[in-house]
C-alpha cells in the first residue's frame, strides 16, 4: 500500500510540474527582428530611400564601366551587407531566366528557381503562406531600368532564419558587354509571420485523449508494483521510472511550438501517420514473440505486465486509424492530426519499452553484479 501511495504522490507532482512548466513556457520570440520590424515600419520611408540610393549606386558601377559583369558580381558579393540604423540588409542578384546569381546563401546560387523552392520547401516551418513558383519571373516583369519597384513576398529570411513577410526594392539591369539581364534587389521585413502562426500543441491537442492517456499510464505503474513485489531496487521502483519518462515525454510533447500549416499539408501528415501504422509490424511481432516466450518461461508477472502493455497498445494504434469526416477549419484539422500523432508516438512508446522491460528483466536475473565486484 505503501508503493501506491509513493505512486500517487509522485503522479501528484508530476501533474503540478506538468501544469506549471505549461502555464510559463511561452514561444519566444524573436525580439531582435521584432524589433528590426518595428525600425522597418517606423523609418519606412527613410529605409526605402537609401535602398534606392544603394541599388543605383550598384547599378551604375555597371554602368560607367569601371567593373566587367563578372567583377561587378564579385564585387556584390564581397559587399553583400548593407547596414542601416545597426540593421543588416541583404542584396540579391537574379537573371531574366529565373537563376539566382548572387544571395546569401550560395547554395541557391545558379539554381533555377523551382529547385531553390523545393529546396526550401522542407526548411520552411510555415505552409499557410506559400512562396510562389513564379516569384522571381514576378520580380524581373515588376522591375524597372529607371526607378525601383517593389515586391512583397513570404520567405524564410537567411538572416534571422524566421519566417517572414518581405519588401523589397528591385531594380532591373542590363549589362550591353555581355548582353546579361537581370534585377538587383534588396528587402525589408514587414511582418514576423511566427506572432500569427505559432501556436503550443497543447492549445490544440485534444484534451480527453490527453488526459485518458496519462491516467492509463498511472494504472500501468500501480500493475507494476503489483506485479513486482521483488528485493531487488530496479524492479521495486520500475514503476515510478516508467511513470516519470513516460509523463516526461508528455511534457516535451505538450510543449512542442509549430505554425499553422494549409489543409492540404495537415491532411497529408495525418495520412502519413496512419500509413506509418503498417511500419511498426516488425516492432509488433517482435513483441508477440516476447509475450509468448514470457508465456512458457519463468517472468510470470512480467508475462502479465507485458499483456496488458501490449493490448493497450494495440488500441492506440486503432485510435491513429479512426477518422472524422466534418473537419472544415485548419485548427479543427490541426487539432485531429497532433492528437493523433501523440497517441501514435505513445503506441510505438509502449511497445519499445516491453522489449526494454524484458531485456532489463533477463540482464538482472542472469547478471551477477557480486561475482562482478569480488575480488
Amino acid at each position: 500500500m505503501n508503493n501506491i501511495k509513493l505512486i500517487l504522490i509522485v503522479y501528484i507532482l508530476i501533474l503540478i510540474v506538468q501544469f506549471i512548466y505549461t502555464y510559463f513556457n511561452t514561444f519566444n520570440l524573436d525580439e531582435t527582428l521584432n524589433k528590426k520590424v518595428n525600425v522597418n515600419k517606423t523609418n519606412f520611408d527613410k529605409i526605402q530611400e537609401q535602398f534606392a540610393k544603394i541599388l543605383k549606386d550598384r547599378v551604375n558601377l555597371l554602368y560607367s564601366k569601371q567593373m566587367n559583369f563578372k567583377d561587378w558580381v564579385e564585387y556584390n558579393k564581397k559587399n553583400i551587407l548593407v547596414k542601416i540604423d545597426n540593421f543588416d540588409y541583404y542584396l540579391f542578384i537574379i537573371d531574366d531566366k529565373e537563376k539566382i546569381i548572387m544571395h546569401p546563401n550560395k547554395n541557391y546560387e545558379h539554381l533555377d528557381w523551382l529547385d531553390v523552392l523545393k529546396q526550401t520547401s522542407e526548411k520552411l516551418s510555415f505552409t499557410k503562406f506559400t512562396t510562389s513558383p513564379d516569384l522571381l519571373k514576378d520580380m524581373y516583369i515588376t522591375s524597372n531600368l529607371n526607378e525601383p519597384e517593389f515586391i512583397k513576398y513570404y520567405w524564410l529570411d537567411p538572416l534571422t532564419l524566421r519566417n517572414v513577410e518581405k519588401l523589397s526594392t528591385l531594380l532591373r539591369f542590363e549589362d550591353e558587354t555581355t548582353g546579361r539581364k537581370g534585377t538587383i534587389g534588396i528587402g525589408m521585413d514587414i511582418n514576423n509571420l511566427d506572432i500569427e502562426t505559432r501556436y503550443k500543441y497543447f492549445d490544440i491537442i485534444s484534451k480527453p485523449p490527453l488526459a485518458i492517456v496519462s491516467v492509463v499510464l498511472l494504472l500501468i505503474s500501480i500493475i507494476m508494483i503489483y506485479l513486482n513485489n521483488s528485493s531487488d531496487i530496479v524492479l521495486r521502483y520500475k514503476s515510478v521510472i516508467f511513470l516519470i519518462i513516460t509523463n516526461l515525454y508528455i511534457l516535451y510533447f505538450i510543449n512542442s511550438f509549430e505554425n499553422i500549416g494549409s489543409s492540404t499539408t495537415e491532411n497529408d501528415k495525418i495520412k502519413t501517420i496512419s500509413s506509418s501504422v503498417l511500419s511498426v509490424t516488425f516492432l509488433i511481432t517482435a513483441n508477440i514473440y516476447i509475450i509468448n516466450t514470457l508465456s512458457k518461461s519463468e517472468f510470470k508477472n512480467l508475462f502479465v505486465e507485458s499483456s496488458i502493455i501490449f493490448a493497450i497498445s494495440l488500441l492506440f494504434l486503432l485510435f491513429t486509424l479512426f477518422k472524422t469526416t466534418n473537419q472544415s477549419e485548419i485548427l479543427q484539422i490541426i487539432k485531429e492530426r497532433i492528437t493523433t500523432q501523440f497517441v501514435f508516438n505513445f503506441a510505438i512508446l509502449l511497445n519499445s519499452i516491453i522489449i526494454i522491460n524484458y531485456l532489463t528483466q533477463v540482464f538482472i536475473k542472469h547478471f551477477n553484479f557480486k561475482k562482478l565486484f569480488k575480488k
